[in-house]
């Protein structure tokens, strides 16, 4: 069963306000208002149709980077922020390509993107240049006899990845959920070292079980807070690791593999935040912007500092305006979000929207 979420999103003029108790990422109770947000701009993106997956980028200068839904063999569009010029971002065409998954962009605009070559159980990180041209690809091999589905990958500043996934022996029948497996590697695929995260053992423990958020039916093997996880590499240098749970699991993670801190962030106190998952982690000018989602149209976005503080809170709409799960773009000199929607046309657009 493919674990690719395919969505097509609408979005709102106008938020309704409220207050709630949140708790800081230090533990202490503090009441934050959550702030509305308004839509201040519309860019219709007419050479796109249809649909798009999830994850949603965007670089330092406001281009966005998406998936067209439909296909796993779909390749990435850069869209620059005028919504005016795209970019397809295709791989090369000397080897039958099986999937294509998760990717992310650098500091300098280049693509790194997971990928899977028919009849090759190894995974292999895709390098694209800021223009789109396809530039190599790096296989990423694991120890022997070892299965390794990957999810995540972000590219250190300073050089090197980190790759999150699962793994499993091969000679598994596929039934049994993987360990996660989180790792440092180098520019030519060497693994560095594995990262060990203190809260995989029970995530998996929970994903064994049944536990309602982590499974999927019909995919006994899944366990969604690692395949729906989100990597993100920041100003500072690091990597910011989330689990998808809530509170929504944050590591911070060194060039060298060293788990500098851990967080959690609730987006509501107690049985407030039901349903309530982590979509997606974005990251500018190191603050964070977590966009929390119960799939019926009820969402929060987070912002909190590279400690796990929280700065600002922020509430959609229900019902048929509630914006979708499409956040593209957090920019944090302004306080700008872009999200991307979809006009009647069908056409995508991206909707800017900013705290009243």
């Amino acid at each position: 069963m493919s674990k690719q979420r395919k969505l097509t999103l609408l979005f709102v003029l106008m938020f309704a306000a409220n207050s709630y108790g949140q708790s800081r990422g230090g533990g202490a109770d503090v009441v934050v208002t959550v702030r509305q947000l308004s839509r201040v701009e519309r860019r219709d993106v007419r050479s796109e149709t249809g649909g798009f997956k999830l994850p949603v980028k965007c670089d330092v200068d406001g281009n966005i980077y998406l998936r067209p839904g439909g296909s796993r063999l779909g390749p990435i569009r850069k869209i620059e922020r005028d919504g005016k010029q795209a970019i397809t971002v295709t791989a090369g065409s000397d080897v039958q390509w099986s999937r294509f998954g998760y990717f992310d962009v650098d500091g300098g605009g280049a693509i790194h993107q997971l990928a899977y070559i028919s009849g090759d159980a190894d995974p292999y990180i895709l390098h694209f240049k800021a223009d789109g041209t396809y530039a190599s690809r790096t296989r990423l091999q694991p120890e022997p006899g070892l299965r390794w589905s990957v999810y995540q990958v972000a590219s250190f500043p300073s050089g090197g990845f980190l790759v999150a996934g699962s793994a499993g022996n091969v000679a598994d029948s596929g039934s049994a959920v993987g360990r996660a497996l989180t790792v440092v590697v180098s520019t030519d695929g060497t693994i560095v070292k594995e990262v060990k995260l203190v809260d995989d053992e029970k995530l998996r423990g929970m994903a064994e079980k049944g536990e309602k958020g982590l499974v999927l039916p019909g995919a006994p093997e899944a366990n969604l807070a690692i395949d729906f996880g989100s990597a993100e590499p920041a100003e500072d240098g690091n990597v910011y690791v989330m689990r998808h749970i809530t509170p929504a699991i944050i590591y911070v993670i060194s060039p060298g593999g060293e788990v500098l801190r851990r967080f959690t962030l609730d987006p509501l106190p107690g049985s407030d935040s039901a349903g309530l998952l982590p979509l997606s982690l974005h990251i500018s000018r190191n603050r964070l912007a977590v966009l929390f989602d119960d799939n019926r149209g009820k969402q929060l976005i987070k912002v909190v500092s590279p400690t796990g503080e929280l700065l600002a809170t922020y509430e959609t709409p229900t019902g048929p305006d509630s914006p979708g799960a499409g956040l593209a773009c957090y920019l944090a000199e302004k306080e700008r979000f872009v999200f991307l929607g979809r006009t009647d046309e069908g056409f995508v657009s991206f909707d800017v929207y900013t705290p009243r």
